[in-house]
């Protein structure tokens, strides 16, 4: 239990799929979940963009040293569409309670 919260809340995840988006756009769908005291997690999964990956990496990175390593990020070996892309990164999380957003939610 989070003891910053008025009552019990469960750890959430953050699930969010993204595809050939800079990483501005994505950070504006997970900056809140970074700071929320119930989200222990954020998933983001890269369905095999061709281009702004690295720009994603480098970022992540950087906020993960911020946020003691919050953020897992994947990238797909293969395009697996918008619908199994969600499924995975939801069976990427790490709770049960899963908040799924596309990058621009």
């Amino acid at each position: 239990m989070n003891d910053s919260l008025p009552y019990h809340t469960p750890p959430i995840s953050l699930a969010v799929t993204t595809y050939n988006r800079p990483f501005q756009m994505l950070y504006e769908a997970i900056r809140i979940g970074l700071t929320h005291p119930a989200v222990s997690d954020v998933v983001i999964v890269d369905d095999c963009s061709t281009q702004h990956f690295d720009e994603i990496k480098a970022e992540t990175d950087s906020l993960n040293a911020l946020f003691s390593d919050k953020i897992t990020l994947v990238r797909n070996a293969e395009n697996l569409g918008m619908s199994r892309n969600k499924a995975h990164s939801i069976g990427l999380c790490k709770n049960d309670w899963v908040l799924v957003l596309k990058q621009t939610n």
